[in-house]
């Protein structure tokens, strides 16, 4: 029974939002996009620079925001860490929002 309520508060806590709210542009930078610094902190788009970023998302647009279609199929991040299909899906709800500056 201990083991069955462990697993439940783990799983609960493993995303820190809930579905109401809202991602932030300065959440993904220091929670999701982390793992994306070892290649773009010092090269285009710079994950670090909101102007660099928006150039490779449209807001409202999953289909056509480059950034959410790599992620999504793999092809990034191409350092060995991974996105979790997690913060995958927090990028999703970043642009399906309007990928604000936030």
């Amino acid at each position: 029974m201990n083991k069955i309520i462990f697993m439940i508060v783990l799983l609960t806590s493993i995303s820190s939002f809930s579905a109401e709210e809202e991602v932030t542009y300065t959440h993904l930078k220091k929670h999701v996009f982390k793992v994306c610094y070892f290649c773009h902190a010092g090269r285009y788009p710079h994950i670090d620079r909101y102007s660099d970023i928006i150039k490779v998302v449209t807001p409202g647009d999953l289909k056509n925001s480059k950034l959410y279609q790599y992620v999504k199929s793999g092809r990034m991040p191409k350092s060995p860490a991974r996105l979790s299909p997690e913060d995958v899906e927090l990028i999703g709800k970043w642009i399906m929002a309007g990928a604000k500056n936030n």
